[in-house]
């Protein structure tokens, strides 16, 4: 298979995790109310802190990409965000929670922007807004299922 084809089903998966992982938290509001004993508008942090983890591990990952590539920067930015989730998974405390929160943004933005690049620079130029079409794509799909995963585990 040709290295764009791989490159733009990684940076596809990429943008479906990043905002599966960003909305399904949303779902659960009301089960971290519970859990850990505060308010929703402390439970809504933890959305605000995924987005400004975000906002930083794209600037900093990024400028690491450019230094040492895409792929390095994309393999540890998707190590980095799944020890994280599982942190959270497993926080006992909101402090926990709400630092692994935020560390997991910081490379959830790196794992999102050079997934991006690699999908630019393996692209074809002929078919490369065809292949952005489909990485934006998943936005779409990874959005779909938060929706899905919240009806297959109602709580």
């Amino acid at each position: 298979m040709k290295d764009y084809f791989h490159a733009t089903f990684a940076a596809t998966g990429s943008w479906i995790g990043n905002i599966y992982d960003l909305t399904l938290v949303t779902y659960i509001y009301a089960e971290l109310e519970k859990s850990y004993h505060i308010s929703l508008g402390v439970v809504s942090l933890l959305f605000a802190l995924g987005l400004i983890g975000r906002f930083f591990g794209g600037l900093y990952l990024g400028n690491l990409s450019d230094k040492i590539g895409a792929r390095r920067v994309m393999a540890f930015s998707t190590a980095g965000y799944a020890i994280f989730a599982g942190v959270m998974a497993f926080s006992p405390d909101v402090i926990i929670l709400f630092s692994a929160r935020f560390i997991q943004g910081i490379f959830m933005g790196g794992e999102w922007t050079s997934g991006t690049m690699l999908g630019y620079e393996f692209s074809p130029a002929s078919i490369r807004q065809t292949i952005f079409g489909i990485i934006q794509s998943g936005y779409g799909i990874g959005y779909a299922l938060t929706g899905i995963a919240y009806i297959l585990f109602l709580p």
